[in-house]
C-alpha cells in the first residue's frame, strides 16, 4: 500500500501516456513469467481522472504487489537457495524498475 505522497505520484505517473505505458510494459514482463501483480483496491477510478481513462484499471490501485504460489523447493535447506530466490527476484526486476524511476 503505497502512502499518500507515493500514491499521489503513483496515480499521475499511470495517468501519464508514456510512464503509463512503461508500467503496463513491466507489469507484462513480470506476468510473462508468471507473476501475478495486483493492488487494484478502489471500485471507482479516482476524483480527478476520467473515469474512461485507458489507465482506469491502474489508478485503482493503492498500491503494487507482485506474487505467485510455488511449493516449498528442495533448495530451501542448502545454500542453494540464494539463487533461487534471486532468479525469482529478478523475474519481477522490470516492476522494481519501474517503481524506482518513478515513485522515488
Amino acid at each position: 500500500m503505497f502512502p499518500k505522497p507515493v500514491l499521489a505520484r503513483y496515480r499521475e505517473a499511470a495517468a501519464d501516456r508514456k510512464k503509463g505505458a512503461a508500467l503496463r510494459q513491466a507489469i507484462g514482463k513480470v506476468e510473462k513469467k508468471g507473476y501475478e501483480v495486483g493492488g487494484e483496491h478502489y471500485k471507482r477510478v479516482p476524483r480527478g481522472f476520467d473515469p474512461d481513462h485507458p489507465s482506469a484499471d491502474l489508478l485503482r490501485h493503492n498500491g503494487l504487489w507482485v506474487g505467485t504460489e510455488v511449493r516449498i523447493p528442495k533448495e530451501l535447506h542448502g545454500p542453494e537457495i540464494v539463487k533461487w530466490c534471486f532468479d525469482r527476484f529478478r523475474a519481477m526486476d522490470p516492476l522494481q524498475r519501474w517503481v524506482a524511476l518513478h515513485l522515488t
